[in-house]
């Protein structure tokens, strides 16, 4: 099991690296996971996703 805080590290990093892309990546990651039946792949991806919506979302309401 992933540590909370790295979820959220991963998160950050995602977004610094690849934007507006960073929530498709890891659905596209989250996807490919379940495809190859990693059940445990892909709730970490699932996790990283909704952090990166979260991070994104708190990071548009300090602009707005």
């Amino acid at each position: 099991m992933v540590a909370e805080r790295e979820i959220w590290r991963i998160a950050d990093v995602l977004i610094r690296l690849r934007g507006v892309c960073a929530r498709p990546d890891a659905m596209r990651l989250a996807e490919f996971m379940l495809n190859q039946y990693d059940e445990d792949g892909w709730a970490l991806w699932i996790r990283i996703r909704i952090a990166i919506e979260a991070l994104q979302v708190s990071r548009q309401d300090k602009f707005n």
